[in-house]
């Protein structure tokens, strides 16, 4: 089922201000995943993205997450679902 993660900025934070000034609406899109390992080969090695920030470990999820860049420059967040 599609999801939609409302964010805003931290007070005195300012993580979203270039995205906002430049009206991107959406700043990326997230899949949950069976294989995150393989996912993440596929992006990078098959596809020529960029994994963009540490691997870490969903406080929710309980797997692993990270986001990759693609070459068209579109960010795609990978979530291993362990609940």
């Amino acid at each position: 089922m599609p999801m939609l993660e409302l964010l805003e900025n931290l007070p005195n934070r300012h993580l979203l201000d270039v995205c906002l000034k430049h009206f991107m609406r959406i700043l990326h899109q997230a899949y949950i995943v069976d294989d995150f390992k393989y996912c993440c080969d596929v992006l990078v090695n098959k596809l020529g993205g960029k994994i963009i920030s540490d691997i870490y470990v969903s406080t929710y999820f309980k797997g692993k997450c990270c986001y990759v860049l693609t070459p068209d420059r579109f960010i795609i967040e990978l979530i291993e679902d362990k609940r």
